[in-house]
């Protein structure tokens, strides 16, 4: 995977080694930058993400604009986990055979009982794994903070195949040197691929960090 930058020279930068920090000074361009993450969908003359020379569709990018505010629980979330999740199932043969014996007789104990009524009632006969996830309610688990959320969202993404890039925005101002160093340890770890896109150059350079500073001129000069 790499990102790529339309307007600097050196215009082509893995993101596949360790975590990326994108400083860019000029304001507009930050702004533009940041707002292709917003949507993905709309070209931009800055920047772009691009893998085997194609665009990285908007479903595979996860982007953080507030992560005192992550939730692992909204419906875009937990929609693509619970996908995730179905196709594991449906590819585990012995597993999805239990689950449609256990449906089934779910169904038999409820057409026993709706047997005794005077009327007509129906049931949704044909079993559907969703219905499953439903009834446990199968959530990630929240932190204490939105550190712990943070990382979290890392384990998730990287276990479960998520993600395959996580974006977090103009956010460094939240985080302390000790909880940058400890993010991009477990990205590392995780095998996540992450950019870090900030709007003002910090000259010290974090363990396991690279940095692509781009000034005023998008002169950029990378660490």
């Amino acid at each position: 995977m790499k990102l790529k930058l339309y307007q600097c020279q050196n215009d082509t930068i893995s993101l596949d080694d360790k975590p990326l920090c994108l400083e860019i000074e000029r304001q507009s361009v930050f702004v533009e930058c940041a707002g292709y993450f917003r949507d993905m969908t709309l070209e931009n003359q800055y920047i772009a993400v691009l893998e085997n020379d194609k665009y990285v569709a908007a479903k595979d990018v996860c982007s953080l604009f507030d992560i005192t505010n992550v939730s692992l629980t909204n419906k875009t979330f937990l929609n693509k986990l619970y996908k995730k999740v179905e196709t594991d199932i449906v590819a585990d043969y012995d597993l999805k055979l239990q689950l449609d014996k256990i449906y089934a007789t779910i169904i038999s104990y409820f057409d026993n009982l709706i047997s005794q009524y005077n009327c007509d009632l129906t049931l949704q006969r044909e079993s559907k794994i969703k219905d499953f996830l439903d009834l446990v309610q199968l959530a990630p688990q929240v932190g204490e903070d939105y550190f712990d959320n943070l990382l979290n969202l890392i384990a998730l993404s990287s276990e479960l195949d998520l993600f395959r890039l996580i974006v977090i925005v103009n956010q460094r101002a939240f985080l302390t040197k000790e909880q940058l160093q400890e993010l991009y340890k477990f990205c590392l770890y995780k095998k996540q691929k992450l950019l870090v896109l900030e709007r003002y150059h910090d000259p010290t350079l974090c363990l396991n960090e690279r940095k692509l500073y781009v000034d005023q001129e998008l002169f950029e000069f990378l660490t």
